[in-house]
């Protein structure tokens, strides 16, 4: 497997840029369920290694699918591996609503000034679901005394298809822990988990 060389202006730079005027668009496509990567493969009685890999080779412009126990029949002498080996924090976190309402929030990036940036959403059989309805300067209480209150949207690029949709997904946010975010996160919070993985792993 050799790079692709990429050629031309840099699009990310240009005035008219491709996310705006629907390069996205070639990313919509359907994934079918036996396909998702809903549960370790040990669930499925597999190994680690019999998990699928996708080669995609730019000297003949052509995808070939496999097993990761093939990786070293596609690499050539000279190729560069770049292996991630960083794990994920257990970003989700109770989260209770001044009514009540039970939801849960998805600790993201954190941002200057010591903000973060959120994500509320509601608990639902099939895994959490957006929560559209919180607003700006409402306060959220978390597990073990923290807080959360609700500044302003998070709006990064207004280039992108979803920039006209007035409801609030991700939002700036003031978080106050008691203590270190990631001692905080390993006692209180859980992996998050979308609607294709149905069960806690």
């Amino acid at each position: 497997m050799k790079p692709a060389i990429l050629s031309g202006p840099c699009w990310i730079c240009q005035d008219e840029n491709p996310l705006k005027t629907g390069f996205l668009q070639t990313f919509d496509f359907h994934l079918p369920p036996h396909l998702e990567a809903s549960e370790p493969p040990e669930a499925r009685g597999l190994s680690r290694d019999q998990v699928r890999l996708m080669v995609s080779d730019a000297a003949c412009d052509c995808i070939v699918h496999g097993q990761f126990r093939q990786l070293p029949e596609f690499l050539q002498p000279g190729d560069l591996l770049v292996i991630n080996t960083s794990g994920t924090r257990n970003a989700a976190v109770n989260a209770v609503r001044s009514d009540g309402l039970q939801l849960e929030m998805h600790l993201s990036t954190h941002l200057p000034s010591d903000l973060w940036t959120v994500e509320l959403r509601y608990p639902h059989w099939e895994g959490a679901k957006p929560f559209y309805h919180a607003a700006p300067g409402e306060r959220l209480e978390l597990s073990g005394g923290a807080s959360v209150t609700l500044l302003t949207a998070y709006r990064p690029d207004q280039r992108l298809p979803d920039a006209e949709d007035p409801r609030v997904r991700l939002w700036i946010a003031d978080v106050r822990l008691p203590m270190p975010v990631d001692s905080y996160l390993e006692q209180y919070g859980s992996p998050i988990r979308y609607s294709y993985v149905r069960e806690s792993w």
